[in-house]
Order: structure tokens, then C-alpha cells, then sequence
């Protein structure tokens, strides 16, 4: 299954452009079989670059890229899935359904460490105004 379409990438908003949104949205999720990776796409440089929400033993907002999703595999060897039955939602929908995090509509999570890996932990919960930007 392809990781980006056409389709998708004209659907995706660029880097930046959710910042100020009271109630951002998810239009992509991609996961890693086998594993319990999951990322969730908030916003696309239109190249490479993503934005969004990842989640694994920890879940924080993180930067990550198209190229190296494709060459990312699982325990048993299984490249990262596009869920192809995703339809866009809020991202605090996706957080309180899918990340197992009981967060309200206005929270997001803000990483101790800025990094472009999705390894940085979680310290505190602040309001969407002032979501992290890596």
C-alpha cells in the first residue's frame, strides 16, 4: 500500500498552517505492525516533512518524515501501513480514542526534550495556544 497518494497529499494542510486552530485535525494515520507505533498526521510540508501526533510507549506532538516511514519495519519485518480507513478527525478525539490519554478537547502534550524523534517524553499537559513546534 502506498504511504502517500495524491489524493492525500493535496488533502493535507501545509506545516504551521493548524497552529492557531482551536481544534486541529488528524487527516492521516500510519502504524507499524507488530508494534505499537502509531503516527497521526496533522500537517504536511508537501515533500517530506510531518507534523502530528505519535504515539507509542509515550505519545507527544513530534516532527517526522515521509522517507523514513518507508523504511521502517516492524518486529516481524512488515513496512509502516497507512490505515486506509482513517477518516479525518480532531485531534482530541484521536487522543482520548486511539493514545488511551483521558484529554479533552483543549489539551495537548509537550514534550521535555524538542526533537524530530518520536522517543522525547511527556512532562506536562497546556492548553492547544501553545502547542509545541519543533
Amino acid at each position: 500500500m502506498e504511504l502517500m497518494t495524491p489524493a492525500l497529499w493535496h488533502l493535507l494542510p501545509p506545516l504551521d498552517s493548524q497552529r492557531e486552530a482551536s481544534f486541529p485535525l488528524v487527516y492521516c494515520h500510519y502504524f507499524l505492525p507488530d508494534t505499537q507505533w502509531d503516527w497521526y498526521v496533522l500537517e504536511f510540508d508537501g515533500n517530506d516533512v510531518f507534523y502530528g501526533w505519535v504515539s507509542h510507549m509515550s505519545q507527544e506532538f513530534a516532527t517526522f518524515y515521509l522517507s523514513e516511514l518507508r523504511i521502517l519495519r516492524g518486529l516481524r519485518g512488515r513496512p509502516v501501513t497507512r490505515d486506509k480507513h482513517f477518516t479525518p478527525l480532531p485531534l482530541w478525539h484521536v487522543q482520548q480514542h486511539y493514545g488511551g490519554l483521558p484529554l479533552g478537547p483543549t489539551i495537548s502534550i509537550s514534550p521535555i526534550l524538542q526533537t524530530t524523534s518520536p522517543h522525547a517524553r511527556i512532562t506536562a499537559l497546556q492548553p492547544m495556544d501553545t502547542m509545541p513546534r519543533f
